[in-house]
């Protein structure tokens, strides 16, 4: 093992230690698995980077690309997208075209109730 110094600011790092001790674990295991998770973790494909196109433009929705992905939650998702400096997205169509035609409903009922 190697010895470093690092800085961060001073709440990061009390932060960082208070998370480490609720988990019965050293600052130093924390740091060395979450460098050892982000170093493992699968890099990125053409594909992931066209889901995340798709998804960007509104062509899919959000849980489509969320299990194309195979990511848990929109919060990933979203840093995803940050990570590869996408643009947030736009409703996929089918999600905007039911919008519409509900707004279009209510609009024709109340218009009936007038």
């Amino acid at each position: 093992m190697a010895n470093i110094t690092i800085a961060i600011p001073t709440d990061l790092l009390q932060r960082s230690k208070a998370y480490a001790a609720q988990r019965e674990v050293s600052f130093s295991k924390l740091v060395e698995a979450q460098l050892t998770s982000l170093l493992e973790a699968p890099s990125h494909t053409a594909s992931t980077d066209e889901v995340l196109r798709r998804f960007s433009l509104g062509d899919i929705t959000r849980k489509e690309a969320m299990a194309l992905l195979k990511v848990d939650s929109y919060g990933e998702l979203i840093l995803l997208m940050g990570g590869e400096g996408m643009t947030l997205p736009t409703r996929a169509k089918p999600v905007a075209d039911a919008s519409i035609e509900i707004a279009r409903s209510l609009i024709r009922r109340s218009n009936v109730q007038s």
